[in-house]
């Protein structure tokens, strides 16, 4: 499944939620948590509504496929609880019912990853296990007749044993839910069934409440929450404090057992724990899901906890002020700040510096590291550092951009800023001044006014704005400049958010044998293609989608908030209309028109290959379309050599339909769609009348 089609998934669910308004509200307690052994160093939960939401706006944009086609789920080197996933998402883009009737799952029902020992478990609520099983056996997976072993209360099916694969994959279902199981390829299908018996049995995250506090702590809804314990693992892996992981190391990892027998390790367990008690957890998850009037806004909160109370409050030392509003694109493409309080970076490097140096450490690597910050010179770190006294902040904003003019060094094209918050701009511009060596006499004027920048290839504007040098071009910048001294600002140490398919529609008109080819292997001029034209996919089906985030210091460590907010365009949800269109295939970073496609009102379609004043070739086939997808039915073709020839017989071309996958939809109804057939080609259909 595309990332386009995930979108696309994403902007139904939103407009069937906007219809009343959606909020996620406060999660009830996950009542996984009652099963979870309280010694997990790794837990993830969700909601599946939630997953399906978030999981389509956060997918790799650069890679820009998730799954390209349904066929691909069915290959073997696809993990089987991701081709789920994408199932999952495709079939709540028909509505939750759909979910539920074809796999299974309960769509309201909860998705939880966790850890029992060396058994990874996916744990999903069913609400019937018949037609997960169904599905199962569809992919591949010969569950029906594959070996069952009952155990805790359920039944276990082994779904990869090759002893050729390192990683084995088993099932345990019973009626109302389903573990997916992934383990070290020497542990035996009974092992795995003592670790699960084992791990129901152990105090649970329930018992603790810790799960529940982290949530409760950091104002989070308890869906799409994630959290690993980086202490609780070293202490694991280094003092066996953990036992059901430390014995399945020793079981089945030689390597574990070889390493814990090196005499260096005495000499480094507990300094490494010291280590790793530094920073003990982090973790990540939504802090809210609202859907109202089309727009879709996830905000999320993550933190790296950190345990000392000392390099926290250097750390919040170092945080600098950013304008509050770099977090929103508002009218830019891109907008950056990255602040940093300079005149006490020097004095906290030698602070850092100077107590791992002073440590009592006898751990080799550690004793290692120690001489290599001995050697540092650290009068030239602090004569650099006291050159930059009084540079607070650095922000770029883009409001505008002509690729097409860059190429050829033209950059006038840019509407942009570049601004460095400072102690005293004036004394920074004299010091730009005679970096560019700018003629003498150059000055910024005190009153406020602009200057002129007399740079030959770059006539830039530049202008003092409270406590910042500005230096812009453009009207939008312009107006920027004039205001951003009298911004409100916070304390942070990075802020940034861009316009990302307003970004890409810029994109499209660079040529596409402009692209950069790599040296060496890597994607050739037709995959570049490919990924622009996936790039631009999602900027047609996107009204907007504005990310943004902060970094800076939290009480207990150092936190990241994200804000995305999306709205479909308004030719996102267009239905295929019946009517006459040119067809045209892309291929090598090209169009070719290829014939005349009818789609009737009546279901019948004709598709005509022309030459001259008749037509060669002639197709007719019955179509449909859901919310999704072309749907090409039965076909069948005759054709002639030209006009003078006589057509040969109607002949049966594909018996079986075809679905081809809308990608992107214009306003006069034209639309783009690539096939779900052995050659994934992309198709446009451009609306004759």
């Amino acid at each position: 499944m595309t990332l386009i089609s995930r979108l696309a998934s994403t902007a139904v669910l939103a407009t069937l939620l906007s219809a009343t308004g959606f909020q996620a509200l406060l999660a009830d307690t996950n009542p996984h948590l009652a099963d979870i052994p309280a010694d997990s160093l790794f837990h993830y939960q969700t909601r599946l509504d939630d997953l399906v939401a978030t999981q389509s706006l956060m997918g790799d944009i650069r890679q820009q496929t998730f799954l390209s086609t349904m066929q691909d789920l069915a290959a073997e080197d696809i993990p089987l609880f991701v081709r789920l996933q994408a199932e999952v998402e495709r079939l709540f883009a028909d509505g939750p019912d759909t979910v539920e009737s074809t796999l299974g799952l309960d769509p309201q029902g909860w998705l939880t990853a966790y850890h029992a020992g060396l058994v990874a478990v996916i744990r999903v609520d069913l609400t019937s296990d018949t037609q997960l099983l169904s599905w199962l056996s569809e992919q591949g997976l010969p569950v029906a007749t594959n070996a069952v072993q009952e155990t805790a209360g359920g039944r276990l099916y082994p779904l990869n044993n090759d002893p050729a694969v390192p990683i084995h994959s088993h099932l345990w279902v019973s009626a109302d839910t389903a573990r997916f199981m992934m383990s070290p390829g020497e542990m035996t299908g009974a092992q795995i069934a003592e670790r699960l018996e084992e791990s129901l049995q152990a105090p649970s995250f329930a018992d603790s409440g810790r799960v529940d506090d982290l949530i409760s702590r950091h104002s989070l809804t308890g869906s799409d929450f994630w959290w690993f314990d980086y202490a609780g693992l070293t202490r694991a892996v280094l003092a066996a404090d953990n036992p059901s992981l430390t014995q399945d190391l020793k079981r089945f990892v030689p390597e574990y057992r070889t390493a814990m027998d090196d005499p260096d390790m005495a000499l480094c367990r507990a300094e490494l724990i010291d280590f790793a008690e530094v920073t003990p957890e982090i973790l990540w998850g939504m802090s809210d899901l609202t859907v109202q009037d089309g727009q879709l806004q996830l905000d999320r909160f993550g933190v790296l906890t950190l345990s000392d109370a000392q390099v926290l409050q250097e750390l919040a030392a170092l945080e600098g002020r950013l304008p509050v509003d770099l977090d929103q694109p508002g009218d830019s493409l891109l907008r950056m700040g990255l602040t940093l309080n300079v005149n006490q970076l020097g004095d906290t490097l030698l602070a850092w510096r100077n107590r791992a140096i002073n440590a009592d450490w006898t751990c080799p690597p550690l004793v290692e590291l120690q001489s290599d910050l001995a050697d540092i010179n650290m009068a030239a770190v602090l004569a650099g550092s006291a050159m930059a006294q009084g540079a607070e902040g650095l922000i770029l904003e883009l409001f505008d951009m002509d690729l097409q003019a860059a190429e050829e060094e033209d950059w006038t094209s840019f509407d942009g800023l570049l601004a460095i918050r400072a102690e005293n701009p004036q004394r920074l511009a004299m010091i730009l001044a005679e970096a560019l060596e700018l003629p003498p006499g150059f000055q910024v004027p005190d009153s406020g006014d602009s200057a002129t920048l007399p740079l030959p290839d770059a006539p830039m504007q530049v202008r003092i704005s409270g406590d910042y040098l500005v230096v812009y071009h453009g009207e939008q910048a312009r107006n920027r400049a004039l205001v951003l001294g009298s911004v409100e600002h916070r304390n942070a140490l990075f802020a940034g958010s861009m316009d990302l398919p307003g970004f890409v529609r810029h994109l499209e008109d660079l040529p596409m044998d402009s692209y950069p080819q790599p040296a060496t292997g890597g994607m050739d001029m037709a995959g570049n293609c490919d990924a622009l034209m996936n790039l631009t996919d999602m900027a047609n089906h996107l009204e907007h989608l504005d990310i943004g985030g902060w970094l800076g210091m939290a009480p207990d460590g150092l936190a990241l908030t994200q804000t995305l907010q999306v709205q479909p365009s308004a030719s996102a949800g267009m239905p295929i209309q019946p009517g006459r269109y040119q067809l045209s295939y892309f291929e090598e970073c090209s169009w070719f028109d290829i014939g005349e496609d009818y789609l009737g009102t009546d279901g019948q379609a004709e598709y005509a290959e022309i030459e001259g004043n008749c037509s060669v070739f002639e197709e007719r086939f019955e179509w449909s379309a859901d919310n999704r997808a072309l749907i090409w039915g039965p076909r069948e073709a005759r054709e002639r050599n030209s006009c003078q020839d006589d057509f040969s017989p109607w002949e049966v071309l594909e018996a079986e339909p075809v679905r081809c996958e809308v990608v992107r939809r214009e306003p006069d109804g034209s639309f783009q769609c690539i096939s779900q057939d052995d050659y994934s080609t992309r198709y446009r259909y451009r609306r004759l009348n």
